[in-house]
């Protein structure tokens, strides 16, 4: 005779052996192909929209989901809907609800499903779900639909139930049942039903509803709501978030709690002997201290025995600290924690990982993992103005002479960022060419741009040159113009500050000009013949036969000639080496008019001479 055991275990910390994976397909009714339109729409095989849940029987589940709204479809809406006033998810979208007992009928309603994998005969599977009693108070506060109940199960398969002519129970015992005496209370919230299940080998369906008939279930009224005589009695349960893990060999976890605290293993494996390593022989322990505890249980048949490691551990306290500066731009700031902690509790009255401050200042962390407390404090200054004496730099533009240089430059003291606009990363830089160059500074929070232009002399290789001296009688209108060409400015010794001027007189000229690096100059004479002639003494004009001709004027006379010509144009007389003075004798002429021709520098003077 084959037998299978129902395995319940209530552990005050919620410690489950469990591989992590979910067998369960659709585990929280939330895949679909649309929102449903009305109750009683899980079918025997293909949905109309709950996907992977189907009916067992004739009796009808229900789907409910938050997209159902206006008119039929608000009676499986959520939170409110034909059976609930009030009644959330317990995560997610959606729910599925059961008919667990009505009136003095065995009618009920079951959901089933395919498991994704299939249970292997001598190991165990832990299975978790979550009930929530149906509560639909109408105007007047009178109650329709209210009683509830302890009686839910759950039963393996390796075939499908389809018991589609039936609605009455189906006629199996639960492999898992939700635990006796933990009625499914207070409406809008949730009950945890959890137990362990030895698969027999083969399992590939799963089913839930109430398997007890009318006479075993057990049914009370809902605390705390007015019952009118002519109620109908009905139960009717949500489900949501089921699950089913495989758990290997063990029914007895091994589990590690803190100490102080109490651990209560309650295991049901059906009717039978317990007998404890403690000497117990009821079906529920409690445990206070370390070691190794055992539970032998017999059916008649077979006798099961299952070991659990229990530890109790010793809280230890652990300290960290962390500075932190921040920006101004960083307030408000999010500290977070490490999310390997259970708990968290900050010093401003957040429970969660993170919290939020607007302000610098000091926090606490307190948390606890693993029976351990953690205090990490968190030290926070927020940066508000870089030092004053950081503030007061900049670069003051540099002038180079000189044909080849280098100058190093070197930023402000302190920083922990330097960047050049050459691509220099360190303080100082060098620089071989002229141009404006940018450096970025920086510390933390903070950012500074400097510029430096260096510059040569752009006049380094001009020069002044006013040519050669000249002579106004060689220009017309005996005018002289004088063009200093480009330069930054002009200072000429007659006043003018243009870069040209205009020579009518004789004279020595020079011109000054200062550019960033030199100081330039040149100076050109300018003569004026007719200034010569005038310092020209001939005399005595007339004469009775001898004249005397004296220079003033010392330039020429190296280089002076002179032609006597009579008015007829015949050169009469040829004198050279003019040294201030130099006489003619014309008694041996004629009275009249003759004609002295002055030759200097190839420019030509002509003096008139009259014989009495």
């Amino acid at each position: 005779m084959t037998r299978s055991y129902l395995i319940f275990i209530l552990i005050i910390l919620n410690v489950f052996p469990a591989s992590g994976q979910n067998l369960i397909s659709n585990p929280d009714f939330e895949e679909n192909d649309g929102c449903p339109i009305y109750l009683s729409l899980i079918y025997e095989d293909t949905n109309p929209s709950l996907l992977e849940w189907f009916r067992a029987t004739d009796g009808t589940p229900d789907h409910f989901n938050e997209c159902a709204d206006g008119f039929f479809l608000e009676t499986v809406a959520i939170p409110e809907n034909m059976f609930s006033n009030y009644q959330p998810t317990h995560s997610g979208d959606a729910y599925v609800g059961v008919v667990v007992d009505y009136e003095t009928t065995d009618y009920r309603e079951y959901i089933q499903g395919k498991l994704t994998d299939t249970l292997i005969a001598g190991e165990y599977y832990y299975f978790n779900g979550w009930l929530a009693p149906a509560m639909r108070v109408v105007e007047g506060g009178d109650i329709t639909k209210m009683m509830t109940s302890d009686a839910m199960g759950v039963y393996f398969s390796n075939n499908r139930i389809t018991d589609f002519e039936e609605y009455d129970t189906i006629g199996v015992d639960a492999h898992i049942s939700n635990a006796a005496g933990n009625f499914v209370l207070d409406p809008g919230a949730w009950t945890e039903m959890s137990g362990y299940y030895l698969a027999q080998g083969g399992e590939t369906w799963i089913t839930m509803g109430n398997f007890k008939p009318y006479t075993e279930t057990n049914k009370i009224e809902m605390p705390g709501y007015l019952y009118p005589d002519d109620a109908d009695i009905e139960v009717y349960f949500f489900l949501d978030d089921l699950s089913l893990e495989h758990c290997g060999e063990k029914f007895l976890p091994d589990t590690m709690i803190c100490q102080g605290e109490t651990l209560i293993w309650n295991i049901n494996l059906g009717e039978g002997d317990y007998l404890w390593s403690t000497g117990d022989t009821t079906r529920t322990i409690t445990i206070t201290t370390d070691g190794a505890y055992w539970l032998q249980f017999t059916d008649g048949l077979n006798t099961h025995i299952d070991t659990g490691i229990v530890t109790f551990h010793i809280d230890s306290t652990f300290y960290s600290a962390m500075d932190i500066t921040l920006c101004p731009d960083e307030i408000p700031f999010t500290l977070v924690s490490p999310a390997t902690y259970d708990t968290y509790h900050w010093s401003n009255g957040y429970y969660t990982q993170s919290t939020n401050i607007a302000s610098e200042g000091t926090y606490y962390l307190t948390s606890r993992l693993n029976c351990n407390t953690y205090i990490d404090t968190f030290h926070v200054d927020a940066v508000n103005t870089p030092p004053d004496s950081m503030l007061i730099f900049n670069f003051s533009d540099t002038l180079k002479c000189g044909e080849n240089w280098d100058l190093l430059i070197s930023g402000p003291n302190g920083f922990t960022k330097y960047l050049w606009s050459n691509g220099d990363t360190t303080q100082t830089t060098n620089i071989s060419e002229p141009g404006t160059y940018s450096l970025h500074y920086a510390l933390p929070c903070f950012d500074f741009f400097d510029y430096i232009h260096i510059f040569d002399d752009p006049y380094k290789n001009a020069i002044i040159n006013l040519g050669d001296d000249i002579d106004l009688c060689d220009s017309e209108n005996y005018s002289r113009v004088l063009n200093a060409g480009d330069l930054p400015n002009y200072i000429w010794n007659s006043g003018e500050t243009t870069q040209e001027i205009v020579i009518n007189s004789a004279g020595e000229y020079f011109l000054t000009s200062y550019t960033d690096c030199n100081t330039l100059s040149d100076t050109i004479t300018i003569i004026d013949c007719r200034t010569f002639n005038s310092n020209l003494i001939l005399f005595p004009n007339p004469s009775l036969g001898v004249i005397t001709i004296v220079s003033e004027n010392e330039l020429f006379l190296p280089e002076v000639s002179f032609v006597i010509f009579s008015m007829q144009g015949k050169i009469l007389e040829t004198k050279f080496d003019f040294l201030n003075a130099v006489t003619f004798d014309f008694t041996k002429y004629a009275k009249g008019y003759y004609l002295i021709k002055m030759i200097s520098k190839e420019k030509v003077y002509y003096f008139d001479m009259i014989l009495v």
